[in-house]
């Protein structure tokens, strides 16, 4: 963060020196009041801009079931869906609690899907694990 901070500072010591050039008094304190403005303003607006991770990019179950009823996991052509085998979460009923669910789901689409593995912190991944755990029954 220092050197984030440090290299804001290097960037913005041109602008304030050039703000300050038509001030004669005081221009050392003109310039380090303008160039810690200026990097306030350039830091804030990082932040506004970077911001977040929206709702809409956020993983979330419902994105899941539209990538589990979806064909646009399986292999070429898109010839099959999680929902194809597993329609209602039939027949898994033995991974809702796996801790390396990922790694369950990666051997479907690799295997039966013949699609590609997704890495485990993917928003993809993500959010076909909240799907998959939310298709718990409610009396279990």
């Amino acid at each position: 963060m220092r050197a984030f901070i440090r290299y804001i500072y290097q960037q913005t010591d041109l602008y304030a020196s050039a703000l300050s050039n038509n001030v004669n008094h005081e221009k050392g304190r003109c310039v380090m009041q303008n160039r810690s403005l200026i990097a306030a303003m350039f830091f804030a607006g990082m932040c506004v801009t970077a911001g977040p991770v929206s709702a809409a990019e956020a993983p979330s179950a419902e994105y899941g079931k539209k990538l589990f009823d979806g064909l646009e996991l399986g292999g070429p052509g898109g010839a099959a869906s999680c929902s194809d085998c597993h329609f209602g979460g039939k027949r898994l009923e033995k991974v809702w609690s796996k801790p390396d669910l990922a790694r369950t789901i990666n051997s479907c689409l690799i295997g039966p899907m013949k699609g590609n593995a997704m890495p485990a912190d993917s928003r993809e991944m993500q959010s076909l694990i909240l799907y998959v755990r939310s298709l718990v029954p409610r009396n279990k």
